[in-house]
C-alpha cells in the first residue's frame, strides 16, 4: 500500500486515533493508490489553526470550575490520611494532572473536528471517544448565525451555528472557523436559498 501525507511541509506520521481514520485530512496519511481516499482527504477541511487555542482555553476553564472546589473538599481529606503536607503535594498534583490532561484532551477535540461542503449540504465530523457525523441537507437550512465571543475576536475565529427546519432546538454548531471561512460557508448554505421560497 502506497501511503504518503498530503501535506509536504510535515513529514508522514502513523496514527491510530480514530478520529484520524474516519476522515483524513491535510495532516494525515492517505492511501495514493485509493482514488476515493485521496478525494475523501482533499474535501475535508479541518479548523483554522487557532481553534486548538480556543478549545485548550475553554476545556482548562471547564477543568478548574469543575474539579478545583472537589480538590478543595477532598485536601482536608487527604491531609488527615497522609499528612497535612503530603495533602496538599496530592491535591496539587491532581489539579495539575487534569490540567495537563484537558489541556491534551482539547487539541485531540479540536484536531477530530472536520467539515465538507458540497452541493447537498455541509457533513460535519467531531468526537474523539464518542464520534459523530452530522449532515445538513442545505434545504433543511432556515437561517444561519455567526458568533464571536472575546476570545474568538482575539484569535480570529468565527462560530457558524445552522438552524434547521424539522426538530425542535434544530441548531448547529461549527466552531473555530476563520471569520473570513465562517461568512464564505454561510453564504454558501444560503446561495440560491431566496429562490426557493
Amino acid at each position: 500500500m502506497a501511503v504518503t501525507s498530503i501535506n509536504k511541509d510535515r513529514p508522514a506520521r502513523m496514527s491510530n486515533h480514530a478520529s484520524d481514520r474516519l476522515a483524513p485530512a491535510s495532516t494525515d496519511l492517505v492511501d495514493l493508490a485509493n482514488p476515493a481516499t485521496v478525494a475523501a482527504a482533499q474535501a475535508y477541511e479541518s479548523l483554522h489553526p487557532n481553534a486548538v487555542w480556543a478549545f485548550r482555553i475553554n476545556q482548562i476553564s471547564f477543568a478548574i470550575v469543575a474539579w478545583l472546589p472537589v480538590l478543595l473538599v477532598a485536601r482536608p481529606l487527604l491531609a488527615r490520611a497522609v499528612g497535612y503536607g503530603m495533602g496538599w503535594v496530592i491535591a496539587v498534583g491532581m489539579l495539575a494532572l487534569m490540567l495537563i490532561s484537558s489541556w491534551q484532551f482539547a487539541q485531540r477535540r479540536a484536531r477530530a473536528v472536520r467539515f465538507r461542503l458540497d452541493d447537498a449540504g455541509l457533513s460535519i465530523h467531531r468526537g474523539v471517544y464518542w464520534q459523530s457525523e452530522t449532515h445538513i441537507a442545505r434545504s433543511r437550512v432556515q437561517h444561519t448565525d455567526i458568533q464571536r465571543g472575546p476570545l474568538d475576536r482575539r484569535l480570529g475565529l468565527a462560530d457558524l451555528l445552522i438552524h434547521t427546519a424539522g426538530t425542535q432546538m434544530a441548531t448547529v454548531r461549527l466552531p473555530g472557523l476563520a471569520e473570513a471561512r465562517a461568512h464564505a460557508l454561510r453564504d454558501a448554505l444560503l446561495e440560491g436559498h431566496d429562490q426557493r421560497f
